[in-house]
């Protein structure tokens, strides 16, 4: 099974503060394969900081409010494939792709995944649109900006190719949406 903990739009120092203890016990509780951050972390030390003290496995994309020096670190979109179903996965922050959710489709087919991640809008989203998952966690630490929970997800994907996303409220820690895609039927 691969089990993966998707963050997005963290904006530390700008709009947030830091990193929730709650969030790092959950982490390493959890255990994840890895950690995604779907962009906008602000500086490079949240980077670091998630590197060093939430779990070394991480990958990561810029976004549009990164510093230079993760600009030059990041790329802007990255595709991985997951490492106990093979399932390829593709990652990008979206601000030059949205609000339009057929150029999300239009670049996962281009980078050849099943499953593309994106971050930017603050707003979660789990939908399936012509045979692409799209997914976004929303924000972290920012939701409230866009009226929304802060929030991230767990995805856990089996060896049947079932995916289970669960969102979680990161103010309380609680899981407040399910979700369940048998990738196989798209």
């Amino acid at each position: 099974m691969d089990k993966l903990v998707i963050i997005s739009d963290t904006h530390i120092p700008e709009r947030a503060g830091t990193i929730p203890i709650e969030f790092i016990e959950f982490v390493n509780e959890y255990k994840p394969d890895f950690l995604l951050h779907l962009g906008d972390f602000t500086e490079l030390e949240v980077y670091e900081y998630l590197q060093k003290n939430v779990t070394p496995r991480i990958y990561a994309v810029s976004g549009n409010m990164d510093s230079l020096e993760l600009d030059y670190r990041l790329p802007d979109h990255l595709a991985i494939t997951l490492p106990d179903t093979k399932i390829r996965l593709g990652m990008v922050h979206g601000h030059s792709l949205l609000p339009n959710k057929s150029s999300l489709v239009e670049f996962a087919k281009k980078l050849d995944v099943k499953i593309l991640c994106y971050g930017h809008t603050h707003i979660p989203d789990l939908s399936v649109v012509d045979g692409i998952v799209l997914l976004n966690p929303g924000s972290l630490l920012n939701g409230r900006f866009r009226a929304q929970k802060n929030s991230f997800c767990v995805m856990e994907i089996n060896r049947e190719r079932i995916m289970y996303v669960n969102f979680y409220d990161t103010d309380t820690m609680k899981i407040y949406k399910k979700e369940i895609i048998d990738l196989n039927s798209i």
